[in-house]
């Protein structure tokens, strides 16, 4: 009973708001703890809720006892809004390229306007300099049928990627490529600023103006509010 309620989207969930990690696996999200750290000190009203493709139930919160592990539930539309709400997300977050079956996610993400952002893995590895992704990797990045376009920005640890991400659905437009200092402290705290900036929106008015119909409603309404009769 609680796997299905797991796939409905329907569970605790302890914090209040939310930055929303998805990875592939638990190795992955490990490696970013220290982003969750300064992520933690500059937003302290902002919980770090966490979800990884290939990780069984509560391994999640074994590892990750400073986070909110999350169960990722069926990709249908109505059911990934349901968990965005469930956790009062503010940012969708991927380390590493997101798959097809997150595109229900997010298209939902999109739809509350929240600001979606993919992580290079290789941003995590404390030895940078030597390290190489697999043929496999790059392929995953400039796979076409993977929902990149929905993406609002990737940051990437170099330029490796970049002929792969030109051969996907990526705007090329909106790719930073970090420093080289990072993934060192400085390299870090400048990540954490750069997705900070994103909650400085104003997202209940970024969402009336993505409805028009509903704007022009909500108008008619108050001014009829201010009629006598």
């Amino acid at each position: 009973m609680r796997a299905f309620l797991d796939k409905l989207g329907v569970f605790p969930f302890a914090g209040a708001r939310s930055h929303f990690f998805v990875a592939e696996s638990l190795e992955q999200l490990r490696a970013a703890q220290p982003l969750y750290a300064i992520l933690r000190e500059r937003m302290a009203r902002i919980d770090i809720a966490v979800a990884a493709r290939s990780a069984p139930r509560g391994s999640l919160s074994a590892q990750l006892p400073a986070c909110h592990e999350v169960p990722l539930p069926w990709p249908i539309g109505p059911i990934a809004m349901r968990l965005l709400l469930r956790l009062n997300c503010k940012m969708l977050v991927f380390i590493g390229p997101p798959g097809p079956k997150d595109a229900a996610l997010l298209r939902a993400a999109r739809k509350r306007m929240l600001p979606i952002v993919v992580l290079d893995p290789v941003l995590f590895d404390q030895n940078r300099e030597t390290s190489a992704l697999p043929d496999a990797d790059l392929a995953a990045w400039g796979d076409k049928d993977r929902p990149m376009a929905e993406v609002e920005e990737f940051f990437l640890a170099d330029e490796a990627l970049l002929p792969a991400l030109a051969r996907s659905s990526a705007a090329q437009d909106r790719i930073t490529v970090m420093p080289p200092a990072a993934p060192g402290e400085d390299g870090l705290a400048a990540l954490a600023d750069a997705l900070r900036g994103y909650l400085t929106r104003d997202f209940k008015l970024l969402r009336g103006e993505a409805r028009p119909i509903r704007r022009r409603l909500e108008a008619a309404l108050l001014g009829a509010m201010d009629r006598p009769w």
